[in-house]
């Protein structure tokens, strides 16, 4: 009596690519994970214009601005502004563009 081997049937094959996800990860990586994502970067200073202002600092016509020293001005952080920092453009408490301070110069009138 001769025994008779049955092959397996054939497995469904993944295509090349797809990846699998692990099945578990260890809770350091976890962690870690959780805690770039809870991270938010620092607000960036604020530097208020007029709304007649925001056509032309987003068209890059204007690229400087005055500001008294010690102007009362609620909606900029001038105190933050310096050469070689990054703020946002605000106009009515809503910024609409991000500027690179090149330079900060104190002039006397």
């Amino acid at each position: 009596s001769r025994r008779r081997s049955r092959a397996a049937p054939p497995r469904a094959r993944r295509p090349r690519d797809v990846v699998r996800a692990p099945t578990h990860t260890s809770s350091r990586r976890q962690s870690d994970a959780t805690a770039r994502r809870s991270m938010a970067p620092p607000p960036r200073p604020r530097l208020d214009f007029h709304a007649s202002l925001r056509g032309a600092v987003l068209s890059g016509a204007k690229t400087r601005t005055t500001r008294l020293l010690g102007e009362l001005d609620p909606k900029s952080d001038l105190q933050d502004v310096a050469s070689g920092v990054r703020v946002d453009a605000t106009c009515d408490g809503e910024a609409f563009a991000v500027l690179d301070v090149e330079a900060v110069d104190e002039v006397s009138y």
